[in-house]
Parts: C-alpha cells; structure tokens; sequence
C-alpha cells in the first residue's frame, strides 16, 4: 500500500459518507470560500514509519503512521452547535474504519476558534498502513 492508495481510500470514503453536506476542499485545490457557507478542508499527512520486519533497510514490511486533519469551518458568532455536529459527523464516519491494509486508529476533535470570517475546530484522525515492499 502506498500514500497515494491511503489519499485515494480515505478521500472515497469522505466523499461517499459526506455526500454534499458541505463543500469538501482537497489539498492543493483551489477553494474561494463563499462568505455564510460552511465547508471543511481535509489534508493527510505521514509522521512515522518503522520497519516491522527483519530485513535490509529499504526492503521488507513498514507499518506507516499518518494523521488526517479536517479543518471543519463555520460561520463565526452563531454559536459552536453547527461546528460540533459537523466535527461529530466527521470523526463517526471514521471511527472504526478499516479497508484494505488501511486501519483508523482514534479521532479527536480539537477547538481552534474564531478567525477572520470563520469559526474553527480540526478533526483529527490517527492511522497507520502496512506497506509492503518486495524482498529481493
């Protein structure tokens, strides 16, 4: 399994669970947010990797850990109620969710407030692939 395989996974999974509750903004897509629209931001990133077997550097199995961020934006001074159910939908629609070698391990939803024209939080969502390389 590669990064390519997880973005393409988790982003199937996103947009046959979300349908069109709000827009969804893919990493280095352009977005010009609509002023009293709702929309999430949804970004994965890679932050370990570790060998899990007894092989030469470079080959063998890799467990990959990762963190999906959803930046889930609302509109500012109408209260969190919207933002936090948006941010509950999120995290349920990951909870528990495994496909392939792709295995989710635990969502946490983080406040981050008012800026500019928008009322924050992040989702974030811990998980982890084996990725197997060929033994030569």
């Amino acid at each position: 399994m590669s990064f390519q395989k997880v973005h393409e996974l988790v982003g199937e999974r996103l947009e046959a669970e979300w349908a069109s509750r709000t827009p969804i903004v893919w990493d280095n897509m352009e977005f010009i947010p609509t002023r009293g629209t709702d929309f999430i931001r949804i970004v994965l990133t890679q932050t370990l990797s570790t060998l899990t077997t007894a092989a030469e550097y470079g080959k063998g199995n890799y467990r990959e850990f990762g963190l999906i961020t959803v930046q889930v934006l609302t509109q500012k001074n109408k209260g969190a109620g919207e933002n936090l159910e948006l941010s509950d939908a999120i995290a349920n629609i990951f909870r528990g969710w495994s496909e392939d070698r792709l295995f989710i391990h635990e969502s946490r939803i983080d406040r981050i407030g008012q800026d500019k024209e928008w009322y924050q939080s992040n989702v974030l969502i811990d998980y982890y692939y084996d990725n197997c390389l060929e033994l030569a």
